[in-house]
């Protein structure tokens, strides 16, 4: 049986496409779905952004003049006497010290190391101290900028051996104070440091200015109830001194004394309240100790009546020192008394043991006002009766 022939239909065109082509076209479908899904998911959305770079600024240099501003300026005149040397000690910033200058140096003109005396310079103010402190100077200043009062400590520290080499130690001192040195550096040579002093005419004494950046005082403050070297106790107990290296001291103390002023000279301070005795002015016990040889200024009972007299200013000049025998820790002692007039309640008044030991003075002092003095009398005894040296 013949096969039927197929006949192309009517109107229609047959055109033949590639396979390959065919591919292509499903390919671009696929793609183009999927981008749709991805443009559809904001999750995965990629998004650009153009950000500014910033370029830190470079430090700001600080100018010469500037530093210069901001250094602690040291004025010190310093006068040697016969056992003791006398201080006047100024610190402050370079444009209040500049400010000051020229008054401080008429100021200093005036002293009299001998008496000592001194005119202060109007406006100035000046109150009395205790201990080797015998005065504090206020002076006011005002640069435009700011304003306040500067201080002036006034004090006098034994002194020994050679003049320049005294000297010498104590401009190294302040050099540590002002960061200049350390006790791990060596200072400039001798020339160098006695180079700083500028002699003070007719007076044999010395004014000596330095700068730097004044560092944090040696000694920290101590907490309520504790002294240097010392423990705190609970309170209404005595404080018994522990054995200590620096101190060197055992005690008890009255309970109405409390912690003082320590200083590195001092092995132990304490301050009585002023209302505890019914004193006008609060009271201060100090414990100190220096090298003496026999015979020596430092142990001459006579040279520190003087010495205590130009403390107490001019009511303990016609005072009539008492002077006493007595022990202290089982040595000998000599106690003095510099009392003030009767008729003055409130006048500067002290009682001081001198207890040489070794090669060393102790100095235990109570001073006050006149009646704060008397009415610690049997609380000081007492005291010293508790000292171990």
């Amino acid at each position: 049986m013949p096969t039927p022939r197929r006949m192309p239909a009517v109107g229609r065109q047959v055109r033949s496409v590639p396979r390959s082509q065919h591919r292509s076209k499903r390919l671009a479908s696929v793609l183009a779905a999927i981008a749709c899904c991805v443009a559809c998911n904001g999750e995965d959305a990629i998004t650009t952004y153009r950000v500014e770079r910033v370029t830190a600024a470079p430090p700001r240099r600080e100018s010469p003049e500037a530093f210069v501003q901001r250094l602690d300026h040291m004025l010190v005149a310093v006068f040697p006497r016969e056992s003791d040397a006398l201080f006047f000690k100024l610190t402050g910033k370079a444009p209040v010290v500049d400010e000051v200058r020229q008054q401080f140096g008429e100021f200093i003109a005036s002293v009299d190391p001998a008496g000592p005396s001194w005119e202060l310079p109007g406006g100035w103010s000046e109150s009395k101290a205790s201990g080797l402190r015998l005065a504090t100077i206020g002076i006011p200043y005002d640069t435009g900028s700011f304003s306040g009062t500067l201080e002036c400590t006034v004090t006098v520290l034994p002194k020994s051996g050679d003049w320049e080499d005294y000297l010498e130690s104590n401009i190294v001192r302040w050099m540590r104070q002002l960061g200049l040195t350390s006790e791990f550096t060596p200072p400039p040579p001798r020339k160098t440091m006695l180079g700083f002093a500028q002699p003070i005419p007719g007076s044999g004494g010395s004014l000596i200015e330095l700068r730097g950046v004044l560092q944090q005082a040696a000694l920290p403050q101590q907490p309520p109830g504790q002294t240097a070297g010392r423990p705190a106790t609970p309170s209404g107990e005595a404080r018994e001194a522990p054995p200590s290296a620096r101190a060197d001291i055992q005690y008890s103390k009255p309970d109405s004394w409390q912690p003082g002023r320590m200083s590195p000279a001092r092995k132990a301070a304490f301050r009585i309240p002023g209302d505890v005795s019914g004193s006008n002015g609060d009271g201060e016990v100090t414990v100190t100790v220096f090298p003496a040889a026999p015979g020596s200024p430092m142990a001459d009972v006579e040279g520190n009546v003087a010495r205590w007299r130009g403390q107490l200013g001019d009511a303990a000049q016609s005072v009539e020192p008492r002077v006493t025998s007595g022990t202290v820790s089982g040595n000998e002692a000599k106690i003095v008394e510099l009392i003030g007039p009767a008729e003055q309640p409130d006048a500067r008044s002290m009682r001081v043991a001198m207890v040489p030991v070794a090669g060393r003075v102790w100095f235990i002092k109570l001073a006050g006002t006149r009646s704060l003095v008397a009415a610690e009398e049997a609380n000081f005894q007492a005291f010293l009766d508790s000292i171990q040296l």
